[in-house]
Parts: structure tokens; C-alpha cells; sequence
């Protein structure tokens, strides 16, 4: 399993652009920065693909029973007293 990774802050995620956009190479920066070599041109390629060094929110996984989805169950339920419910729908 591997380890945790812990994230780089804005600040230095900003000065390695920086650096690399004037023209330093990717072992000055790691040296300057005091970073790992991996993780510059790792930073560089997040920044190509968003445009940006912030962190990008993850999708994650979606809920099992979405809010507007419940409202219409339960709404069904109010029509049709018939209409089988059960509470593991919420």
C-alpha cells in the first residue's frame, strides 16, 4: 500500500510555475524549492491540464438516493397510499 501523500502548499505550487515559466529546468527548481524532483514536473502537468495550481474538488461518489429523487418518492407515497415505501429509501 502506499503511503500517504501529503499536498504542497498554494505558495510553492505558485513559485514552481513561476520558476518553470522562466525558463529554470526541473532539478533547480526541486533544488531551490527544496522539493522532490517527481514533484515538479508533477505540478507543472496539473497546471498544463486546469490552468491552475489550486486543488480540483473531486467528484466523489454520488449518494445513493439523490435529495430531489427522495422528494419525488415520498410525493408518489402521498398519492398512492398503495405505492410500496420503505424507510431505506431515505
Amino acid at each position: 500500500m502506499a503511503p500517504n501523500r501529503k499536498e504542497q502548499s498554494d505558495r510553492i505550487k505558485n513559485l514552481t510555475m513561476k520558476r518553470h515559466k522562466d525558463g529554470k529546468g526541473y532539478k533547480k527548481i526541486s533544488n531551490q524549492l527544496k522539493i522532490s524532483g517527481n514533484t515538479v514536473p508533477a505540478v507543472i502537468m496539473m497546471y498544463r491540464m486546469s490552468h491552475s495550481t489550486t486543488d480540483q474538488s473531486c467528484s466523489g461518489r454520488l449518494p445513493k438516493i439523490l435529495q430531489k429523487l427522495g422528494r419525488r418518492k415520498i410525493f408518489q407515497h402521498d398519492n398512492n397510499p398503495k405505492h410500496k415505501f420503505t424507510q431505506g429509501f431515505l
